[in-house]
C-alpha cells in the first residue's frame, strides 16, 4: 500500500532551482507559491510560506503580506494551528485562533509586535540562537525561521505536534494517477517507495500538475504520521 506523502522540497534538475510539494488528492486542491497568496510570489521567502501553510501552521488568509512587521496577534494564530488548538482551512478566522491561543496561556497578549524570541519561546521552546531576539521581524522573516529549523532536532517536536515526520529525498522515478476517494490522486514513486499525495497540494518552484515532476530531486519532504496512507 503506499504511503501518504505530506510535502516535500525538491531540486529541480531542469530548472536547477529548488522545488516544494505537498499532498494532494484532488489534482484541484494543489496550490504552489504563485497561487497560494497572491502576494508572496517574489519573495524570497516563498517557498518557506508554502511550506507553513502546508505544515498547518500558517493559516490560509486572502494575502500573506510578507513585508508586514509581524503583530503578536498574527503570531497567535499561527501558535493556534500548530498546537493543533484549531484547523486552518481556507480562509479561517484569524482573530478567533489568536484568542485561542491566548485563552490556553500560549501568548500573555495579543497587543503590539511579536519578537524573534517570541517565536522562539512558543515554537521550539526557546532552544535556538537567534539573532537579534527583541526584535520585530517581517512575517516573510518569520516564516523563513521557523520553516528553516523543521528538519533539525529542535524542530521534529514541532512536526511531531503537527502529525508529520521528515522522509527521506531523492529522485522522483515515477509518477501516475489512480482514482481516489475525492477524485484522481497522484502518486509518486522516489527511491523505491511510492506515496500517494494528501489533500490539498503544495508546490513550489514548479507546475501545479505533479506529472511534470518526474524526474527531479526531492531536497526535502515529510510524511504525515508514520507514512501510512
Amino acid at each position: 500500500m503506499p504511503t501518504a506523502l505530506s510535502f516535500a522540497r525538491f531540486s529541480c534538475t531542469t530548472l536547477a532551482a529548488t522545488c516544494l510539494l505537498l499532498t494532494s488528492i484532488a489534482f484541484a486542491h494543489i496550490k504552489n507559491e504563485a497561487t497560494q497568496f497572491p502576494d508572496i510570489e517574489f519573495s524570497e521567502a516563498r517557498f518557506d510560506i508554502v511550506v507553513l501553510v502546508g505544515a498547518g501552521i500558517i493559516p490560509e488568509t486572502p494575502v500573506f503580506e510578507p513585508d508586514k512587521a509581524l503583530s503578536m496577534q498574527e503570531l497567535a494564530s499561527w501558535v493556534a494551528l500548530a498546537k493543533g488548538l484549531r484547523k486552518g482551512g481556507e480562509t479561517p478566522d484569524v482573530d478567533a485562533l489568536a484568542e485561542l491561543a491566548l485563552q490556553q496561556g500560549f501568548v500573555d497578549t495579543l497587543a503590539g509586535s511579536a519578537s524573534n524570541a517570541d517565536i522562539n519561546r512558543l515554537f521550539f521552546d526557546g532552544q535556538l540562537n537567534v539573532e537579534d531576539p527583541d526584535g520585530t521581524p517581517t512575517k516573510a522573516e518569520a516564516a523563513s525561521l521557523i520553516a528553516a529549523r523543521l528538519e533539525s532536532p529542535v524542530g521534529s517536536t514541532l512536526l511531531s505536534n503537527r502529525g508529520l515526520a521528515v522522509a527521506a529525498g531523492g529522485e522522483i522515478t515515477e509518477v501516475t494517477t489512480r482514482e481516489g476517494h475525492h477524485g484522481n490522486a497522484y502518486v509518486i514513486t522516489v527511491g523505491g517507495t511510492t506515496h500517494e499525495m494528501d489533500t490539498h497540494g503544495r508546490v513550489a518552484n514548479g507546475p501545479t500538475d505533479l506529472l511534470q515532476w518526474q524526474g527531479k530531486n526531492i531536497r526535502r519532504a515529510f510524511v504525515r504520521g508514520n507514512g501510512e496512507h
